[in-house]
């Protein structure tokens, strides 16, 4: 079993499929970058390898070894082709720019970290209420 700690919830066990089915509904994204850390973080929570876990240090065990998201991102544990990358994040006329070559000063590994930093942050705060 995975251990983890969680301020003010050390110790308490919280069933991941409680936690995701409190993302899904509690979440309704309207723009396309939160929708795409929505995805993420379910996307996130598939990778844990058992059904319930202690609340707490729920970054650390998502990370899996990498130090942060950006190492997670760039070593393709999470979307590893750039257009996909982009289509999960950039709006569909961001996204046509960027094809054409409009915006090669994107990088889109960093945007990907982000994006699971908060949907790290979206997992931590719903293990809270589970």
């Amino acid at each position: 079993m995975t251990v983890l700690e969680f301020p003010g919830r050390r110790g308490s066990l919280a069933n991941l499929g409680d936690v995701a089915g409190l993302i899904a509904t509690r979440e309704r994204p309207r723009g396309i970058w939160r929708r795409g850390v929505l995805r993420a973080a379910l996307e996130l929570l598939e990778r844990f390898p058992d059904e319930r876990v202690l609340v707490g240090d729920i970054r650390r065990t998502l990370l899996d070894g990498s130090r942060d998201w950006h190492e997670y991102s760039a070593s393709g544990r999470a979307l590893a082709d750039e257009e996909d990358i982009a289509r999960r994040y950039l709006t569909s006329r961001r996204f046509e720019s960027w094809r054409e070559g409009s915006h090669p000063h994107i990088d889109l590994v960093m945007m990907q970290a982000r994006a699971l930093h908060e949907a790290c942050g979206l997992i931590e705060e719903a293990a809270l209420f589970v």
